[in-house]
């Protein structure tokens, strides 16, 4: 007799994932957006192919602060296949978040399995919703729609891959126990190098050692009895493979911009702030930005980290005192701390407080809380202890439930659609996003439209006056507009933060040199090569050239550059352009070098 089609086992996850990537499908007729796509991805050409040269620098890179060779591997394949258009990128992502919604049945099917007794429909049911509730919640939008988040995904496979070999192998006899767990310590290595922060893998299974798979006990203080010391050498693998990436992640971040280490107040405020934002924003999915940008100040006695820690108190109060009657609550919980850890840390890097992509995985615990409530309504329902009307009103309920969240899922795929669209939701959400302000102001100055960036820049130093680097696209701004005095105000204000950053002194000098303060530009040429390396400056001069060949600063700067580098020849070469390009020639560079 053939197995009932919802009984096979490859059914459930099959239909999650299918469904899941019709959700999604509006994601790959999206672009590249600029909040890193455009820097790791389309102006930079390291990872294009499968060379020797590209694939040492796949493997040793940590561009932006992350060690994730797995992820730029995958990048390098989409590129071989689709070249430089963001339509196989998104594809890619979509794929991987389908494939990880089915692999979220399958691990849910095997937890369900040990926490209630259920029938094979009940049973079905319940992985299925877990996988829906998962994978189609808004949260999960900007880790699926964001080229760069790629890592998540990636990540997020393996670590889902490490799960459920570890789950196949304390089912196994001994005799296949071995291979499995050596599988599920290769794949969490994978997921590792895809990114980083799946480090608490091995505290997750200890949870689940705890429950559902009861290997410990309730009583932490039995958890070193002698009997039991053989499931901590089962977890040393994972927690060696743990401690090195920790360890690389904070080499990685030695030479990253923007990394403080905050005051204990500061800090206790984001940890309070932060674990009722995620808890909250996965039961109210609305309002959701691709920034919650970092204030100014952070601290414990501030309104919203007051709401998180009295949210949090109440969570956790509820959680363990249910901890017998529903000791799933106190998991989820549980697993939520653990896989937000890394987010959490005294020491912040970035732009923002908090991001939706860090719930990827962290929201998995609620969803299966979710999935466990349909498959004990189904169990309920098929035992008769639940009546036709009241079984009806459950299943509509769910279904209500899926359907709004694919609304709002639908509707915050169309935010990432590109960066223009991106930028003005963000400030919609919130009109004082200083970052959100500069963001789009270079989106729109790099359209044409300097009067229209121009607002956005100012409304940045106005809200935030401290951001320096800000006031680069803003003098760049000025010039366009024709307001060049302001626009040498605000370059000096960089340079008086950043003397070495030298697309500002060009832009100075270029600026200098429209407004006649010729010698004034010919001293910031001269600084500019004291201030760095004269052949970085004439690295970068020559692309300039190759870009505006008639560029009378970067002639003139590079003739600074070559004496400097003691290259007369070269010099008197660049010296000769400049002549003939303009008048100015000697004022701008000097006498001709002999």
């Amino acid at each position: 007799m053939r197995r009932p089609f919802l009984s096979r086992a490859w059914t459930v996850p099959l239909l999650a994932s299918l469904v899941t990537a019709a959700v999604y499908m509006p994601v790959i007729r999206g672009g590249f957006v600029d909040w890193d796509d455009v820097t790791l991805l389309v102006r930079n050409a390291a990872y294009r192919g499968f060379g020797a040269r590209e694939l040492w620098w796949m493997l040793t890179s940590d561009r932006l602060g992350h060690y994730a060779p797995v992820t730029w591997l995958s990048f390098a394949l989409d590129y071989v296949v689709w070249g430089l258009t963001p339509f196989g990128f998104h594809l890619t992502n979509l794929l991987l978040h389908a494939a990880n919604a089915g692999l979220v049945a399958l691990v849910a099917r095997r937890l369900l399995t040990r926490t209630l007794a259920l029938p094979a429909p009940a049973l079905a049911v319940g992985a299925g919703a877990t996988a829906l509730l998962f994978a189609l919640h808004p949260l999960r939008v900007e880790t699926v729609a964001w080229i760069t988040e790629r890592r998540g995904l990636l990540s997020a496979f393996f670590f889902l891959m490490s799960v459920l070999a570890y789950l196949d192998a304390v089912a196994a006899s001994r005799r296949g126990r071995l291979a499995l767990l050596t599988a599920s310590v290769v794949t969490f290595v994978l997921a590792l190098g895809a990114k980083a922060s799946v480090l608490t893998l091995p505290a997750v299974l200890l949870l689940l050692d705890v429950y559902p798979l009861r290997r410990l006990p309730l009583e932490p203080r039995r958890w070193l009895d002698r009997d039991l010391r053989h499931l901590w050498v089962e977890k040393a693998p994972y927690a060696l493979c743990a401690v090195a990436s920790a360890v690389g992640v904070r080499f990685g971040l030695i030479g990253v911009t923007d990394v403080v280490l905050l005051p204990i107040p500061a800090w206790l405020g984001k940890v309070a702030e932060g674990l009722w934002f995620y808890t909250y924003r996965t039961a109210v999915p609305v309002g959701l930005s691709p920034l919650y940008e970092l204030p100014p100040e952070l601290s414990l006695t501030a309104p919203r980290a007051l709401v998180g820690v009295a949210g949090v108190a109440v969570l956790s109060t509820v959680a363990w005192a249910s901890r017998r009657a529903c000791p799933g609550l106190l998991a989820a919980w549980l697993y939520q701390l653990i896989m937000l850890a890394p987010f959490m840390g005294i020491t912040h890097a970035g732009y923002q407080l908090f991001a939706d992509r860090y719930s990827y995985l962290a929201g998995l615990g609620w969803a299966l809380l979710g999935g466990a409530l349909a498959a004990t309504l189904v169990r309920a329902w098929s035992a008769g202890r639940l009546g036709p009307r009241a079984a009806g009103l459950g299943a509509a309920v769910g279904l209500a439930v899926l359907m709004v969240l694919v609304a709002l899922t639908t509707r915050q795929i169309a935010v990432w659609r590109d960066t223009g669209t991106l930028w003005r939701h963000a400030i919609a959400i919130e009109p004082d996003c200083s970052v959100c302000h500069s963001q789009l102001g270079s989106y729109l100055l790099a359209r044409g439209a300097p009067q229209a960036a121009l607002a956005h820049f100012e409304r940045t130093v106005v809200l935030r006056p401290d951001r320096v680097r800000v006031r680069i696209p803003m003098a760049e701004a000025l010039v366009e507009v024709g307001r060049l005095d302001e626009a040498v105000t605000e370059l000096g204000r960089v340079l008086d933060r950043y003397p070495a950053y030298l697309p500002s002194r060009i832009l100075l000098a270029e600026t200098l040199v429209r407004l006649g303060r010729v010698e004034e530009a010919a001293a910031e040429l001269r600084g500019a090569v004291g201030a760095g390396s004269p052949e970085e400056v004439a690295t970068y001069l020559r692309e300039r050239l190759a870009r505006e060949p008639g560029s009378t600063v970067a002639h003139a700067g590079l003739v600074y550059a070559y004496l400097a580098l003691e290259r007369p020849d070269l010099a008197r070469a660049e010296h000769d352009a400049l002549a003939r390009v303009s008048p100015l020639a000697e004022r701008l560079a000097g006498p001709r070098p002999r």
